[in-house]
């Protein structure tokens, strides 16, 4: 059974991102997460493709501005507007502030990420997303999640967190809930768990889910 939503503490989340939006790096994961992530996402890309690139929950949009290609653009999202200003340097990103699960756009995506945003989003605010990102997807187009999951029930965080030295609170969502709930909106929906080095708890594991419209044939 799912855990009821009240629980997440949203004020928290809000302090939480405003006051990561005020430092220059803003990543709270190694920089190898951030390896691993740019070297797996470019596997699933065609280079030779000029794309379109949504970036839910952008932050500083570290991921997304280092797979940006000359010819591509950028549009990034995120409800904390002090992160723009890493998106003013160059013609080819749009930052626009708002919520995640509230933003639609009629224009198409080739490529739309939602990294580290789900457990800050209540289920309501994840099916929600979910089905405004299927509704902006190219027809080739290529969704990728990714956050942490419960490896049992999902589970919810109000506390202290000693890693991130800061209360914190999150939705830690069951994996195999999460892929159900992503394939009410996309045909394909892969699992790609990270390396065991990023194992830092015996509860928890980070994913990638590659989701796609179309069938494979």
């Amino acid at each position: 059974m799912e855990s009821a939503d009240y629980s997440l503490d949203n004020e928290l989340i809000r302090e939480f991102w405003c006051k990561r939006a005020g430092l220059e790096d803003n990543r709270w994961t190694p920089k190898r997460y951030l390896t691993f992530e740019i070297e797996k996402v470019q596997q699933f890309l065609n280079n030779g493709r000029k794309l379109s690139i949504l970036d839910l929950g952008s932050g500083s949009g570290t991921l997304s501005r280092y797979l940006t290609k000359p010819n591509d653009t950028l549009t990034a999202v995120d409800f904390e507007s002090s992160f723009a200003r890493f998106f003013l340097q160059d013609t080819r990103y749009n930052f626009i502030h708002c919520e995640v699960s509230k933003f639609f756009s009629p224009q198409k995506y080739d490529l739309i990420l939602l990294f580290g945003v789900v457990t800050h989003l209540n289920l309501r605010e994840e099916d929600l997303t979910y089905q405004n990102m299927s509704s902006m997807l190219s027809h080739n187009g290529l969704v990728i999640v990714k956050n942490q999951c419960s490896d049992s029930e999902e589970f919810i965080f109000n506390g202290f967190s000693e890693a991130l030295d800061t209360d914190y609170s999150a939705r830690y969502p069951s994996i195999v809930e999460q892929k159900n709930r992503l394939q009410r909106h996309f045909e394909q929906v892969e699992l790609l768990e990270y390396p065991s080095w990023s194992k830092e708890y015996p509860n928890s594991t980070h994913l990638m889910f590659i989701c796609r419209k179309g069938r494979s044939h």
